[in-house]
């Protein structure tokens, strides 16, 4: 094979290969992801601590449901999130539940302009 053939065929492979990763990565973003409290096994599960923090995690997923713009329920949340990582050690998958938490409150627009307004003293409402 010559030059121009094999310089063909590797360009096209990788125009291939590229519209394959965008395609992929469009179906992926377009799938929502709820998070939950895992369960813990041992020990752990039967703390009080942990039937609490359980209780509390499923009134603020209520509270989010019924008000999409609650926004102390999504910052509760996310926070519950990260302490639930740092008991359970389990960090890869309740931070990527607290991180949905705060860009939901982020994505708001209503909310970021408050927060923005809130951050430089000016309390905006």
């Amino acid at each position: 094979m010559n030059k121009k053939n094999i310089y063909t065929i590797a360009i096209s492979l990788f125009v291939v290969a590229i519209i394959f990763i965008l395609l992929r990565s469009k179906t992926s973003e377009n799938e929502p992801v709820s998070y939950k409290l895992k369960e813990r096994k041992g020990a752990l599960a039967e703390s009080a601590e942990y039937i609490r923090t359980r209780a509390t995690a499923a009134k603020l997923a209520m509270a989010i449901r019924e008000n999409a713009d609650d926004v102390k329920s999504m910052l509760a949340l996310a926070a519950i999130y990260i302490q639930e990582a740092r008991v359970t050690g389990d960090y890869m998958y309740y931070d990527m539940a607290a991180m949905q938490q705060v860009n939901n409150v982020l994505n708001n627009r209503h909310n970021t302009v408050s927060l923005f307004f809130y951050s430089f003293g000016l309390f905006y409402e």
